[in-house]
């Protein structure tokens, strides 16, 4: 593995696994209508709603950034405290492009419910036991996040 690369992913496993007493960092730039951020606190990140950012984390060789992106789906107020969190990542290696498809589609289903884990006071959440969608070989990722591009879940989009 590339060792940029190898430190793009540390810092976004510590970002989303870290602890919540931090804060949001913004850079004050924008990638396609997302915010550009070096750190994330979810509890900044507003309840019942899908959020999205870009994380750059590193820089490439030229020093051009790495820019990572981010879709946060977040529960009730009181989910963020309980210690209860899944982290999704996927990337791409070669023509492997399914990873980031079922990424893309669960979120999408996360959308079109409305539910998110904690957000309906159930010990069992139905949109998330059902199988994860599987996208077909071949599959193109998109890069303008369609998962998310209509809903009023989606809240932070500039």
């Amino acid at each position: 593995m590339v060792p940029s690369l190898k430190t793009a992913l540390l810092s976004l496993t510590t970002l989303l696994l870290g602890t919540t007493t931090g804060q949001t960092i913004y850079t004050g730039d924008t990638l396609q209508g997302y915010p550009i951020i070096s750190s994330l606190d979810i509890t900044d990140v507003p309840s019942n709603t899908i959020s999205r950012f870009w994380l750059s984390p590193a820089e490439g060789q030229g020093g051009l950034p790495y820019f990572l992106p981010i879709f946060v789906a977040r529960g009730s107020e009181e989910s963020a405290h309980s210690g209860k969190r899944l982290s999704l990542s996927a990337s791409i290696h070669g023509d492997e492009l399914n990873p980031v498809a079922v990424v893309q589609k669960i979120f999408a289903r996360l959308n079109e419910t409305g539910q998110f884990p904690g957000s309906s006071g159930r010990q069992h959440d139905e949109t998330l036991s059902q199988p994860a969608p599987s996208a077909p070989y071949g599959a193109t990722p998109t890069t303008d996040w369609t998962a998310c591009s209509d809903s009023p879940s989606c809240s932070n989009r500039t």
